[in-house]
């Protein structure tokens, strides 16, 4: 798909699409209990679905209605299963350890770049405890052997989604378990997520100095009602065009005192300069000032791409620190954000683990490429706030991976509406 995004701004009112990183967790929860539950969700998007498919070939029956997802828990029979994980990091990430809660063998496919990106340590550490795993970059990849409990040692420093597939699988598992991390944990906060998924359906999970205690043979029982949070990290898109825009943006829908890390976001706008106003279950966030930014974003990498375009629309340097993990998104994100900048007429570069932007308030605008990236197209869009001249995008289509009805909510909300896309 091509989009033309001629320059504009974004105003009105938003609702916030669901979270993705928490309808993962809910789904995976509900899956595994042993109960029939219901979770609440207005939209799906590509890595949803993902995850709802792979819990179907393992055996749930999973229902969607357009309001609510209704799962069944079951069990697939014997034989080799199939679960195709798409091109969602988190679902393959999550569904590699629980394999091995399972007698069954598996076959795991995966598409796009999501083959190449790193597996180490947790392929490791599963390989340690009884996993038979096929070649790291095989498609498919094959999966036997069941894991026992025990003592399992991680990186904190790769991706928290490890940590969390390990938390999803050892309290199934016989016997006890320990869950070491070394060293620095980023994205905690996508933990702390889990933690929470685990804790609403009756799991006990006991932190270490280290790392976490989770006792064997648990049962998952979740709630029979749920609702799928808003999505903060989608939300970081509209308080940008906010923040860059004279009329603003509402938005509802969010849990100001969620787990989600991204709704630092808030945060962040009004340290940029942003007026952000709290009332009831609206934040409404518009244009004020203007500060060059500076962030440790180890925590938050996903928010760094749009960002970037705060950091272009201030005369200055922004600098936004330790994000060498976005080398391994999708996209070689770190690339892909200092060659859409510059081709934008931006000056952006790369310092080590750090992304450097000296901003000069506008852009030219002009073609650039998706990167297959979802981030990547939100990026792109955020940039003709301050372009002079259109901005072009070839391969539009990878926003569907989280936010499939995104440029039609900005047929409404774009000044001038005269969005296309062809």
């Amino acid at each position: 798909m091509f989009a033309r995004v001629p320059p504009g701004q974004i105003y009105g009112r938003m609702d916030a699409i669901p979270s993705k990183s928490h309808a993962h967790r809910l789904l995976i929860c509900a899956a595994l209990s042993d109960h029939e539950s219901s979770i609440k969700c207005g939209s799906l998007s590509d890595d949803i679905n993902a995850t709802m498919d792979c819990l179907r070939q393992m055996g749930s029956e999973i229902e969607y209605d357009g309001k609510k997802i209704t799962v069944r828990p079951g069990t697939s029979g014997d034989g080799i299963i199939s679960i195709n994980c798409r091109e969602s990091g988190s679902t393959f990430r999550f569904m590699l350890p629980l394999t091995g809660a399972f007698e069954n063998d598996f076959e795991i496919v995966r598409e796009g770049r999501l083959p190449k990106r790193p597996v180490s340590p947790l392929y490791e550490v599963l390989s340690a405890h009884g996993m038979e795993l096929g070649e790291k970059e095989s498609v498919p990849l094959s999966s036997r052997g069941v894991l026992k409990g025990g003592t399992y040692s991680i990186a904190g420093n790769v991706s928290s989604q490890f940590i969390s597939g390990l938390l999803f699988t050892l309290p199934l598992l016989e016997g006890d378990s320990e869950l070491v991390i070394e060293g620095k944990t980023e994205s905690s906060p996508y933990i702390e997520m889990t933690l929470d998924a685990l804790k609403l359906s009756g799991i006990t999970v006991e932190r270490t100095e280290n790392g976490f205690r989770i006792p064997g043979s648990q049962k998952y029982c979740v709630p029979s009602e749920m609702e799928v949070e808003g999505d903060w990290s989608n939300a970081a898109f509209f308080f940008v065009a906010g923040a860059l825009s004279e009329t603003g943006v509402l938005m509802y829908g969010l849990n100001t005192c969620s787990s989600q890390g991204d709704r630092r976001i808030m945060e962040i706008v009004r340290s940029f300069g942003a007026e952000v106003i709290e009332y009831k279950d609206m934040i409404y966030v518009c244009r004020k000032d203007r500060n060059p930014i500076d962030l440790d974003c180890s925590d938050n990498p996903d928010l760094v791409p749009v960002l970037a375009i705060l950091g272009c629309a201030v005369k200055g340097r922004s600098v936004f620190r330790n994000v060498g993990r976005l080398r391994l998104k999708e996209s070689d994100r770190l690339k892909a954000i200092t060659e859409v900048l510059c081709a934008l007429g931006g000056e952006a570069f790369i310092e080590g683990d750090d992304l450097i932007v000296n901003g000069s308030g506008k852009l030219q605008g002009g073609k650039v490429d998706s990167y297959n990236d979802h981030r990547i197209v939100m990026m792109e869009i955020l940039a003709s706030i301050i372009t002079r001249i259109s901005v072009e995008i070839t391969g539009a289509e990878a926003i569907n991976k989280s936010y499939p009805g995104l440029f039609e909510i900005l047929m409404r909300m774009w000044k001038p509406a005269i969005l296309r896309k062809e």
